[in-house]
């Protein structure tokens, strides 16, 4: 878990991915998303992030 002096965003960007995550579950549920759909978006959102860390334009590589 994040620290709450962390200045990274790290804490910020896991609070915004869960709110969002609570969203597309309570859009889900009340069935204005089908279950697929939400989990399709879900499924893109993973994978997305899982490529994040190997783009040459990553902050980590810029790192000394």
């Amino acid at each position: 878990m994040a620290k709450p002096t962390d200045m990274t965003g790290d804490a910020a960007g896991l609070a915004a991915l869960a709110i969002c995550e609570s969203l597309l579950l309570a859009l889900s549920d009340l069935k204005i998303m089908s279950v697929k759909d939400t989990g399709d978006i879900l499924a893109d959102a993973a994978a997305a992030h899982r490529g994040a860390g190997s783009s040459p334009l990553d902050s980590r590589a810029f790192s000394t």
